[in-house]
């Protein structure tokens, strides 16, 4: 009887090892922690960008473990806030081709968001903003100075007829500005004059007082009904202290997008 009792004990304690002896070994598991490394090139900041044209959004995204398509591309155009999907699963080549909607603003963001296979994802929008907008007309020629009644400067210019890429337009109006030193390659320390819709300008009483003055012309168009209205306002009301070009131009993106 304790004989039979021995076996039966070891037979139920083999047959349990036996159950439990079904088990695989593995190699240590790595868990990803680390966020992908992500940099915007393009756009990141000051550029003007126009209707219909194509530019490239560029980027760098590294990571061991990234997904086969792991970028996401936003764009905002009212800030680095409230952004929308431009593309989505798309391979990281660095580079994707965008043709620019007929949305005007100057403060348009992209953002690049690279994931990988654990779910780190990492996003980064341009540093500061950029514009779209129209296509912007030319700069007027030389500008011409009658001084021949001995009180006003007479300026007249050939009216501005194609944009900058060569293609038809009129111009809403030209913004006239001046100084009494030729600072040719600095339009900021060039102050605000006046603005025409017509290709000439009278600088009134100006050759009363002054023997030398220098005069830059900018050609405008589709400025917005505010911005109009702070050229006419500027104008009407000169400044005891003169606006320089880099001032005015703030006050008008200020009102809606300009070129």
């Amino acid at each position: 009887m304790l004989k039979k009792s021995i076996i039966l004990l070891f037979t139920l304690c083999f047959g349990m090892l036996s159950a439990l002896g079904g088990f695989s070994t593995y190699g240590p598991v790595t868990l990803d922690t680390v966020d992908p490394q992500v940099d915007l090139l393009s756009p990141n900041g000051g550029e003007s960008w126009y209707f219909g044209d194509t530019q490239n959004i560029q980027w760098t995204a590294t990571d061991d473990f990234l997904l086969d398509d792991p970028i996401l591309i936003e764009v905002s155009y009212s800030g680095n806030q409230n952004f929308s999907t431009l593309e989505e699963n798309l391979e990281n080549t660095g580079s994707y081709a965008w043709e620019f909607p007929e949305i005007e603003t100057d403060n348009c963001y992209v953002q690049i968001t690279a994931t990988d296979l654990m779910g780190n994802s990492t996003s980064i929008y341009s540093a500061s903003s950029f514009s779209l907008g129209y296509v912007p007309p030319q700069a007027p020629g030389e500008v011409n100075v009658d001084l021949s009644n001995g009180v006003d400067a007479q300026l007249s210019w050939q009216p501005v007829t194609q944009t900058i890429y060569n293609t038809p337009i009129i111009p809403d109006g030209y913004i006239i500005l001046y100084n009494e030193t030729p600072y040719e390659d600095d339009e900021n320390r060039y102050y605000f004059l006046g603005f025409s819709p017509t290709p000439d300008y009278t600088h009134q009483h100006v050759a009363s007082f002054r023997d030398d003055f220098y005069y830059s012309v900018k050609s405008f168009k589709n400025f917005s009904a505010r911005q109009l209205a702070l050229l006419e306002q500027l104008s009407a009301n000169k400044q005891s202290q003169p606006l320089s070009w880099g001032q005015v131009k703030s006050r008008i993106q200020a009102q809606g997008g300009t070129k």
